[in-house]
């Protein structure tokens, strides 16, 4: 597990930038300067090229401006949570964040990616177990065995749910979003009035 862990490490860091510069991921987080859009668009655009190493990278800086975001708004995030029932639910917005950002924004690049590594394998052994249920059906990707890591399926990053693509189909018909993607006076007006009736 270490050996590959540190070869994912070593690709990745060959292929950073000035990021490479940086003591620790805080320095990096206040050097993303390009707004969540832009990321967003570029982690998609390296997924479809199947080029992951890059596509890493992105997920990184986009996770870092997120988490700028949330404190710049930890208040009202927070107050959502709680008003909406979405504290005891499984990969809240809060939680990700404290887990895969906050805990480790004083710890050098390398160390992190190494951490982040092991934390996504181990949570993807308990989400794979957990939606098992009674069918039975193996969800894991790989397994741990004997000391080794086992390929069970080979699986390619797509668009995170069809979910997504229901909500925002759900939220044009509804004209929260205009046909160019951005929230419209409707959208506006409802935020600022939510919860206030």
């Amino acid at each position: 597990m270490q050996v590959l862990s540190q070869n994912i490490v070593e690709l990745i860091t060959s292929n950073l930038g000035e990021e490479n510069e940086y003591k620790t991921i805080d320095e990096w987080r206040k050097k993303v300067i390009n707004n969540i859009d832009y990321l967003y668009d570029e982690l998609r655009n390296a997924v479809k090229r199947q080029d992951f190493i890059l596509a890493t990278t992105h997920a990184i800086s986009l996770l870092l401006k997120l988490y700028t975001e949330f404190e710049n708004c930890k208040k009202d995030i927070l107050e959502f949570e709680n008003n909406n029932d979405l504290k005891r639910q499984r990969g809240i917005f809060s939680e990700g964040l404290k887990s895969y950002v906050a805990r480790y924004l004083s710890f050098p690049i390398s160390f992190y990616l190494d951490s982040l590594i092991a934390q996504i394998m181990q949570e993807h052994t308990v989400v794979a177990i957990a939606k098992m249920g009674k069918n039975n059906s193996d969800l894991r990707k790989f397994i741990f065995e004997d000391g080794r890591i086992v390929l069970v399926e080979q699986r390619y990053p797509v668009e995170t749910s069809p979910r997504i693509n229901s909500l925002f189909n759900y939220l044009q018909d509804m004209s929260y979003i205009d046909s160019s993607n951005k929230l419209t006076d409707i959208a506006h007006e409802f935020i600022e009035n939510y919860g206030k009736e």
